[in-house]
């Protein structure tokens, strides 16, 4: 099968209550997903890079693994 790396963004409730309050769409680069980032960035919340490895095949995530924190 074939195979690409992809990312989103979790952007994380303040309160803790919730595991992630938004998720953003699966961008097909780091860059895509930071860029959809620096343009919401403004609001109140932490937001926690994500990333998958992808089966194209599928269409469908294969792993999720935590990039970091983006503030």
């Amino acid at each position: 099968f074939y195979i690409m790396q992809k990312y989103y963004i979790e952007i994380v409730d303040l309160d803790g209550v919730e595991p992630y309050a938004i998720q953003s769409q699966w961008y097909d680069t780091k860059q895509e997903a930071l860029h959809f980032w620096k343009q919401i960035s403004f609001c109140d919340y932490t937001a926690c890079l994500m990333s998958s490895v992808w089966d194209i095949e599928n269409d469908t995530y294969i792993d999720i693994e935590f990039e970091g924190y983006l503030n």
